[in-house]
């Protein structure tokens, strides 16, 4: 049998894998940006305006859906709210990345921002509840410090990835 040790060790490192999903999505948001010039050269008959709706659409969707997603989370359950909500989000990312043209594209990102906002609302709670009450401040603490960790490092995987490969692969790379 495990210690209780032992077990908040377990708990601990299990809260931590569902809330890194701030990570993701700072990740995912970072690396998009540094995309932008090459999503730009790619459609060039696109004007700028509309291709903000790769980042602003996707953002638009996460903000507008995390009411609704709260809700459904209630109804159906959190793990399976989130669950879904992080498959629909690999979904998104893999049609934004094979993209045919710009509507796909920003098709992709809102579809991906409404995934988003399902695993965003269940995040938090989720992990949580593994924490002892007295280590969940600490808990916390640890979640921003992922969340500060992607700020610093995804726009340098990003570019580097991006690079190597192309724009299509910032799509993919939180994934």
């Amino acid at each position: 049998p495990m210690t209780s040790d032992q077990l908040i060790g377990w708990r601990t490192w299990m809260g931590l894998a569902v809330s890194s999903m701030s990570f993701v999505l700072i990740l995912d948001g970072l690396a998009i940006a540094v995309a932008f010039g090459e999503i730009e050269e790619a459609f060039p008959t696109t004007a700028r305006t509309t291709l903000a709706w790769i980042t602003t659409g996707y953002t638009i969707s996460i903000a507008s859906l995390m009411l609704v997603a709260g809700q459904l989370a209630d109804r159906i359950g959190w793990r399976r709210t989130f669950i879904i909500g992080m498959s629909l989000f690999a979904v998104g990312g893999a049609v934004a990345a094979a993209a045919p043209n710009v509507e796909v594209l920003i098709t992709a990102r809102v579809f991906q921002g409404g995934a988003a906002a399902l695993f965003t609302v269940t995040a938090f709670p989720l992990a949580l509840l593994e924490f002892p009450p007295t280590k969940r401040g600490k808990a916390m603490g640890w979640i921003g410090v992922g969340g500060a960790t992607a700020g610093l490092i995804a726009p340098v995987l990003g570019a580097s990835l991006i690079t190597a490969t192309n724009w299509r692969s910032g799509f993919l790379l939180p994934i």
